[in-house]
């Protein structure tokens, strides 16, 4: 059997920060440390823009990472598998670390990450089971390791009773019914969100989606990248619209996930207009981060709320006694939520969870867009002219309309169709026989 291996969650750097895709290893952590060390106060707003070119890559290195979020229910009548028990979620994890090998990130004692290699799995409020691939230049990569995490997870969970299934949303228990994943994080986040929008706390602990994470070449590349997937959210949130079910009946919505969203906390979520404008840069998206609330830091490995101010507020005269560091920067980035959001990676948020069959279609549709010059800019020449105010109209009818709603005067699906055809030919000539993907 494989050494076992965890740690609880406490002074480790690791622990508090390395929880996206893009940075796994402790090799790019201290890569990270050498040009902004976590504990080193900011000195100002321009070192945020520069923090973004930071992570710009080489066309050579663009990579393709999904966070796929799985819901465990009961086989038996469908309600949501809970955290703790003999035949919980907890269970699960403790498999990975004791069968497996995989190294086990604990707080207050109980297991709340794994770890191994390039690829995490992640609790999500409500248990929702999120598997943060590894980064792959290849999607047939990135689908083998999913394809093998959905085979151990089934293993895993033999004789407990538990299916695994690719839905927007818990279909059968209220949320009353579904116990947290006890994470500091959460505590706090959970509080915020209960006063900030109408339903965050079903977006906490009912939802589920598939993410894609794509890099930037350069300032201008990441910009055109946010504008163009922005821009298309509505589109992707239709065709990829998976949650009509909830508390056991038809919940009038065909993306009830994306609705949830839409009134979860306007300061955080929907679509960041600042990136629309073709003049836009990273200073736009610096802009609109600083401006929205703080929620925590962490210091010591202990999570901390805070006065829910302005990041900028925070930088510029500290809080609690603390002062604003690239660890609080990086990790306050983590708590914004819009439909396409900037991290070390461009992060595409905007589609339901996926049956495995269906999940690659998600990245396949991001990257034959965004990796190919001539599908981005034929994309946008499609929705260009289309106001910033049309766009969050149309936010609003997709949960309820899907592919039958309209945006820009036309419906929501003849303009999927022309989309789902230039990722299809930007696939083709990038070469590798992803297209499939989109069948």
């Amino acid at each position: 059997m494989p050494e076992k291996r965890s740690r609880e969650c406490s002074r480790s750097l690791e622990c508090v920060y390395c929880t996206d895709m893009e940075l796994k290893s402790r090799e790019e952590l201290r890569e990270m440390e050498t040009a902004f060390p976590l504990h080193e106060r900011i000195g100002g707003r321009e070192e945020l823009v520069h923090w973004f070119h930071h992570f710009c890559v080489p066309q050579e290195e663009l990579r393709v990472g999904i966070e796929v979020e799985r819901l465990g229910v009961r086989g038996e009548n469908g309600e949501a598998v809970p955290y703790s028990g003999e035949e919980g979620l907890e269970r699960v994890l403790a498999g990975f670390e004791e069968f497996l090998g995989w190294e086990a990130v604990r707080e207050g004692g109980h297991i709340i990450r794994l770890c191994r290699h390039g690829c995490q799995v992640n609790l999500e409020p409500g248990g929702q089971f999120e598997v943060s691939g590894s980064p792959f230049a290849d999607l047939h990569a990135v689908w083998e390791e999913q394809r093998e995490m959905s085979r151990l997870m089934k293993d895993l969970a033999a004789g407990m009773d538990i299916a695994w299934i690719g839905l927007g949303m818990q279909p059968f228990s209220a949320p009353a019914d579904i116990e947290w994943v006890p994470k500091g994080r959460y505590r706090i986040l959970s509080r915020y969100l209960g006063k900030a929008g109408r339903l965050g706390h079903l977006m906490m602990k009912q939802t589920a989606s598939v993410q894609v994470s794509l890099n930037y070449l350069s300032e201008e590349d990441a910009l055109f990248k946010m504008r163009l997937a922005t821009a298309l959210s509505p589109v992707s949130t239709a065709i990829f619209a998976n949650s009509p079910i909830s508390e056991g009946k038809v919940n009038g919505y065909l993306t009830r996930r994306a609705h949830i969203w839409n009134h979860t906390d306007p300061s955080r979520c929907g679509l960041v207009a600042e990136v629309l404008d073709r003049a836009s840069g990273f200073s736009d998206y610096v802009d609109y981060a600083i401006s929205a609330p703080m929620l925590f830091i962490v210091r010591e490995g202990e999570w901390i709320p805070m006065e829910p101010v302005p990041f900028s507020e925070y930088m510029e005269r500290g809080g609690d006694g603390h002062r604003a560091t690239y660890g609080d920067w990086d990790l306050h980035l983590t708590t914004l939520f819009p439909e396409v959001r900037m991290k070390r990676v461009v992060e595409v948020r905007c589609a339901d969870g996926q049956r495995p069959g269906l999940m690659m279609a998600v990245p396949a549709f991001w990257k034959g867009l965004l990796y190919d010059r001539r599908s981005s800019e034929e994309a946008w020449r499609l929705v260009e002219s289309i106001p910033v105010a049309e766009l969050r109209r149309a936010m609003e009818e997709v949960p309820v309309k899907a592919l039958d709603a309209t945006i820009g005067g036309r419906t929501v699906r003849d303009l999927a169709g022309d989309l789902i055809r230039l990722s299809r030919e930007g696939l083709v000539r990038q070469g590798r026989g992803e297209e499939g993907f989109l069948e």
